[in-house]
Order: C-alpha cells, then sequence, then structure tokens
C-alpha cells in the first residue's frame, strides 16, 4: 500500500517534538481542505495521537475539512471521534482500536482492515471494506459500488442500501445489508 510510507514517515517528523491531546485535537481543526494537497494529513495526526495517548484513550478531532487516511495503520487501543466527514482511507490497514465518524466517508473505508471497529454514522463512497481481514465495519447510511469486494474476513454491516457489485470476489467475512 502506497501509504505506508507515509505512516513511517511521521514517526521520523514527529519524533522528539513535545505535544499532548490537547495539541492534536486542536491540530485538527487548522485542517482544510486546501491545505491537504497530498490528502494523507490524517494518516498524520492519527500517528500524533497514538503518540500523545500511549497508554489507549479516547480523542475527539474536528476538522474543518476532509481528513484522508484517519487511523490508518492504527495499532494501539485508540478511540478516535471524528464530529464531521471524513476523506477517503479512513482505517486503512487498522490494526487495532475505534473510529467512529459523525458524519460521512470517502472511499476504501476500511481497506485491507486487520482488526479493530468502524462506525460511519453517514453514507461512505466506492470500495468500502475492500479486502478487509478482520474487524467490525459498520455504515449507517447507503454505500457505492464494490462494497466487501475481495473480502477475506471481519463483519461489514450496512444499514442503508448497498452498491452494485456488493461482495464481488469476497471470500470470507460477513456482509449483511
Amino acid at each position: 500500500l502506497g501509504t505506508k510510507h507515509l505512516y513511517q514517515s511521521a514517526t521520523v517528523h514527529a519524533f522528539g517534538l513535545k505535544y499532548t491531546k490537547k495539541h492534536v485535537e486542536k491540530l485538527s481543526e487548522y485542517i482544510t481542505a486546501s491545505n491537504d494537497k497530498e490528502r494523507h494529513i490524517g494518516i498524520f495526526i492519527s500517528y500524533l495521537a497514538e503518540q500523545a495517548l500511549p497508554g489507549g484513550r479516547n480523542i475527539t478531532l474536528r476538522p474543518e475539512g476532509l481528513l484522508n487516511g484517519i487511523g490508518s495503520f492504527m495499532s494501539k487501543n485508540l478511540n478516535i471521534k471524528i464530529e464531521g466527514s471524513v476523506g477517503d482511507g479512513t482505517g486503512s490497514c487498522m490494526e487495532a482500536g475505534r473510529i467512529i465518524v459523525e458524519g460521512s466517508a470517502g472511499k476504501q473505508t476500511g481497506l485491507m482492515m486487520e482488526s479493530g471497529t468502524i462506525i460511519i454514522r453517514g453514507d461512505t463512497a466506492e470500495e468500502t471494506g475492500m479486502m478487509m481481514e478482520g474487524g467490525d465495519l459498520a455504515v449507517l447510511g447507503n454505500t457505492e459500488k464494490y462494497t466487501g469486494t475481495a473480502m477475506r474476513g471481519g463483519r461489514l454491516i450496512v444499514y442503508g442500501n448497498a452498491g452494485d457489485s456488493t461482495g464481488y470476489s469476497m471470500e470470507g467475512g460477513i456482509i449483511n445489508v
């Protein structure tokens, strides 16, 4: 996955910085779509949140724009609540923790998710739960095409309508619509 190096890069750039949960929450309020040109600021914020809360606690983010990659590669039992909507790749390759999005999410939510829980209170774009290997992903709204494509494990629940080709090439796991 091309974004893995971005998460590893975050570890280098944030090394030695002193910051707290409040710093990370405040930073998320200044993110806008225009200053996320690389489309992966959410990965950096997720890394900062994991480091600021090493024991696994709750953090609430209030981004003004869409955060791409929020919760990607999350490996600690951190609970991230986003008040608003998020961009693409939410919870990609997630290994632990919980993400609650009070709005909608972009494409590839839960891509290659291994464990943990993602709850989207709105709709998601295409490829939700694609190549999921484990964990729980709930979408309280609708999903677009290719939901659960090539899914290998885990549980995907869609409370609204699922798009075309839901479960295409699915090898394992459960999809409830």
